[in-house]
């Protein structure tokens, strides 16, 4: 049943709008925000946002402020504004002003100025609680069992239009999202592949202006699922999108890679996917220790260095950490382009269709970094980001691994692919480069549940020794004045 709250100066209306509506209804004498945040509707009486004493005293900021507020607590809610006559005149800008905060920011609103439009809009809030219950009891299966109330709801009204639909977990994504493949059906038979990302708002707005600024027109050969205004949808503090794949019915690369050589499709990501993002280089001229620090991305030398000496193992290389600090300490500049990068490319955020095409999706990091940052990141993501209970997308022994690396070998022919495109792309002066944004990222990768620690030292360790002998001049470089790092 529906959550109704009416909010005013007088509860005797509540048997009225109970009688109206059919459906129980709960009264609050303010706008509380424990008891807004679970209501489906609020019929707001605007009495309740007088000043003072005087049935016209209206502070318009005030108020404005005041339901703002309040609706940003709840705004999927059905909002009904009732605006009674005996302020009519004298709310009536009000009334307007309030109406238009709130159509840019909520899905439903409607005013009703009594008492000859309340049985009107009435028709449109019945409607609306229809809705709910029908989405209530859409047949949904799926063994997540993290998503929360709000997040629930996000979720059903994205597939308001299906019959039914199965999710299951994908991957873990940034700033606490999870993303879900999603099977549906519609009029009985099987819908266009889904894909589902859920989390705190913030971080699924983010990723939603990034698609609109970066993907929808930019990524080559259109390779990424569709995602249009109303693919996006809010509850309080969590929020939701879906993506939709017009074509096929792709599977991660991680699986793609457990069972056979998914190299063509990474030769293509970086060949046609990328290949627009790629070819807009910025000039970029840049210290080398701000090039230690963007791969590094959300974490210190300093914090890398507690990570390393957290998970500490008898099996451990020696750290690289000492000559990172040192060659950050120095004045090397370096000449580099800037590209739009997807920034979390890994197994599980690029999708392989029937054709071994490859889609990406994810993308709350997506922006302006160093060329080298989609090629190098991508390796060792595709390498070290082991989630449990799923398919790795490089699997191999330690011992693989570092003979592997020993040798100056990618472990998988995936990773040979990224490795050439970038010195294709890039030159082979930047193999040093290359190695060192290799290493940083190893080290960053060392603060998630879903990396194998040890390997990630041994891919860093290794990394920054490919380094240091491709560029041992480096370690001559004049040393600047101190800086935090």
């Amino acid at each position: 049943m529906a959550h109704i709250l009416i909010v005013g100066p007088d509860d005797q209306q509540v048997p009225r709008w109970q009688a109206a509506l059919g459906r129980p209804v709960q009264y609050a004498a303010t706008l509380d925000a424990a008891i807004l945040r679970d209501a489906d509707a609020v019929l707001l009486d605007l009495m309740t946002l007088r000043v003072g004493s005087s049935e016209a005293n209206f502070d318009h900021e005030l108020a404005r402020s005041t339901l703002a507020g309040a609706a940003s607590v709840n705004p999927d809610a059905f909002w009904l504004l009732i605006c009674p006559p005996v302020v009519q005149a004298d709310s009536l800008k009000l009334v307007r002003v309030l109406a238009k905060t709130l159509c840019g920011e909520l899905e439903a609103t409607s005013i009703a100025v009594e008492p000859h439009a309340v049985d009107d809009e009435l028709v449109d809030l019945t409607a609306w609680l229809t809705e709910l219950e029908r989405l209530a009891g859409l047949e949904i299966e799926t063994s997540a069992t993290d998503l929360n109330p709000r997040e629930e709801r996000c979720v059903r009204r994205l597939l308001r239009d299906v019959d039914s639909a199965v999710l299951t977990p994908l991957s873990d994504g940034q700033g606490k999202a999870r993303t879900y493949r999603v099977e549906c059906r519609v009029g009985g038979a099987p819908a266009p592949l889904r894909v589902i990302k859920v989390g705190p708002a913030k971080t699924i707005q983010t990723e939603y202006e990034n698609y609109m600024r970066y993907v929808r027109l930019r990524l080559g050969d259109n390779r990424h699922p569709t995602l249009d205004s109303g693919d996006l949808w809010k509850a309080g503090e969590s929020a939701a999108l879906v993506y939709t794949f017009i074509v096929g019915r792709p599977q991660a690369l991680a699986q793609v890679m457990s069972s056979s050589d998914g190299s063509g499709s990474v030769s293509e990501l970086y060949s046609r996917v990328l290949e627009n993002w790629l070819g807009a280089k910025t000039d970029r001229r840049q210290q080398l220790f701000d090039f230690i620090a963007e791969f590094l991305d959300d974490i210190t030398v300093d914090r890398a260095a507690q990570l390393w000496s957290d998970t500490e193992t008898a099996e451990d290389p020696a750290s690289p950490i000492p000559w990172l600090r040192d060659i950050a300490a120095r004045d090397i500049e370096i000449d580099l382009p800037a590209v739009v990068t997807h920034g979390d490319i890994h197994g599980y955020n690029v999708l392989v269709d029937d054709d071994s095409r490859p889609w990406l999706i994810d993308f709350y990091q997506t922006g302006v970094r160093s060329g080298l940052f989609d090629f190098s990141y991508a390796e060792a993501a595709l390498l070290l980001h082991r989630p449990v209970g799923r398919s790795h997308a490089a699997e191999c022994t330690l011992e693989q691994l570092r003979t592997a690396e020993a040798n100056g070998d990618p472990v998988r022919p995936e990773l040979a692919v990224i490795r050439t495109a970038s010195r294709d792309l890039w030159g082979p002066a930047s193999e040093g480069l290359y190695q060192l944004a290799r290493c940083c990222a190893a080290l960053r990768r060392l603060r998630f549940d879903t990396t194998d620690k040890v390997r990630a030292k041994w891919v860093a360790h290794f990394a920054a020794a490919a380094a240091r002998a491709a560029n041992p001049e480096w370690e001559q470089a004049s040393v600047r004045p101190p800086i935090a790092f």
